[in-house]
């Protein structure tokens, strides 16, 4: 699929439409001139090549923006341990890129535990990646010979499910650890295979998904309960 040119203003209509109430987006582009990383995020980027410092200085402004928007302060988003960003009390959110936009989703946990979100280039996953990525059972279900449009869309559901669900595990996970047990035009579903405490095997988690321009953007979100 050609990726096309995309403004701004309909990149941020997209993905507010994939949202649930309460969670915030804002979207930067990479390469233009964003305020100076705070002290505690220089060190996550300070041998990285300038590709990589400018797509992290793009996601923490777009994250700075969706922190603003859901009532919070623009303050230090810094990279833990894990590379996780680490959200300031009272807020989650997520952050992902292209090459070309950085996207940030926040929210208050007094609604939310946890928010997944993935753009990626709505091109067919490659053939050698479908194995890594699709279970047998999953690419018996929705038919997948080889380069596909729905491998990609399995990935991309599968990295928003991870984003979301690894700040309440603390677990890293491979992607059959996930299965999409169904996957619409908008909206998905993925199941736990394994147990991830304190998840179960089996977990259910529903997600949304939209593809604009030649981008695929996928959102879960985990709710207060869940």
């Amino acid at each position: 699929m050609k990726m096309e040119k995309l403004s701004a203003p309909l990149l941020l209509k997209e993905i507010e439409a994939l949202l649930t109430a309460g969670v915030y987006a804002a979207q930067a582009r990479i390469g233009s001139v964003h305020p100076p990383l705070h002290r505690t995020e220089e060190p996550a980027v300070a041998n990285a090549v300038p590709k990589r410092q400018r797509e992290f200085a793009a996601g923490r402004a777009a994250a700075r923006q969706a922190l603003r928007a859901a009532g919070g302060t623009a303050i230090a988003i810094p990279m833990g341990a894990d590379r996780a960003p680490q959200w300031p009390a009272g807020f989650c959110g997520s952050i992902t890129h292209d090459d070309h936009w950085a996207l940030a989703v926040a929210a208050r946990t007094d609604h939310w535990r946890s928010l997944g979100l993935d753009l990626e280039d709505a091109s067919p996953l490659e053939d050698d990646l479908i194995p890594l990525i699709c279970t047998e059972a999953e690419r018996a279900r929705f038919d997948i010979r080889g380069a596909s449009h729905s491998a990609k869309a399995i990935f991309s559901a599968k990295e928003a499910a991870y984003k979301a669900i690894y700040p309440l595990t603390g677990r890293m996970m491979s992607f059959h650890d996930i299965e999409l047990l169904t996957l619409g035009e908008c909206a998905f579903e993925a199941r736990l295979a394994v147990a991830q405490p304190p998840f179960g095997r089996g977990l259910v988690m529903e997600g949304r998904q939209r593809i604009c321009a030649g981008r695929l953007v996928s959102f879960v979100a985990f709710g207060q309960g869940s």
